[in-house]
């Protein structure tokens, strides 16, 4: 099941930034993703689901926000290894 979360804000803060209301949208779900992910809230697969794009896309963006795409904690590498050999 799918859900949504409404946030209110005026034309004010597409001005400031210099984005349509389709790019703020998408920045804030990356931006949300990258933060669930550093929190250690969601796996990298997960939060590049979340962010709508592939796994290789969401690994580089993350870099942007200097966050080290290479620290994975041992579960979650055994958890993406598992899921890799799942769909061999």
């Amino acid at each position: 099941m799918n859900r949504s979360v409404n946030i209110e804000y005026n034309d004010n803060i597409l001005k400031s930034l210099a984005m349509s209301p389709e790019e703020f949208q998408d920045m804030l779900r990356i931006r949300l993703a990258v933060i669930l992910y550093n929190m250690g809230a969601l796996s990298t697969g997960g939060a590049a689901e979340f962010a709508e794009m592939p796994k290789t896309t969401f690994l580089s963006k993350m870099s942007e926000y200097e966050i080290d795409t290479f620290d994975f904690p041992s579960e979650e590498l055994e958890r993406d290894v598992a899921n890799a050999q799942s769909n061999l």
